[in-house]
């Protein structure tokens, strides 16, 4: 059944009335101009995240502080004692020293270059 605006005639060669093939004209420009929308909005997404990367995000602490800003600190150790472990963990320096007298952990703070606590640790009896 052909609707009044389409024809029974068919060009040479085709299955398809000529309206038919004008509709699948019109069909392939739409999808191919969303196609090219859509390339471009994806780049335009990609290039504003990859700008968020590189601004620091509002209230954003650094771990460490710059060089040189608190100049030497001093971690005041006994006479014989050596540093067998260092670690950093949320702004915070770890330190486990290993003295004749027996083993400690001394806690500085990254952001102000302090001791935060230092724990003794003794064997059980």
């Amino acid at each position: 059944m052909l609707n009044e605006t389409e024809t029974a005639e068919t060009p040479p060669g085709s299955t398809m009335t000529s309206s038919q093939i004008k509709k699948l004209k019109i069909a392939i420009a739409v999808m191919s101009v969303l196609l090219v929308a859509g390339f471009i909005l994806l780049l335009v997404g990609i290039y504003l995240q990859t700008q968020k990367l590189d601004k620091p995000a509002e209230g954003a602490k650094t771990l460490a502080p710059p060089v040189g800003i608190y100049g030497t600190m001093t971690l005041p150790v006994r006479a014989g004692a050596e540093v067998t472990h260092v670690l950093t963990d949320q702004g915070r320096l770890i330190l486990h020293l290993r003295q004749p007298s027996g083993s400690e952990i001394a806690i500085i703070d990254l952001s102000t270059g302090r001791e935060i606590q230092r724990l003794r640790l003794v064997p059980q009896e």
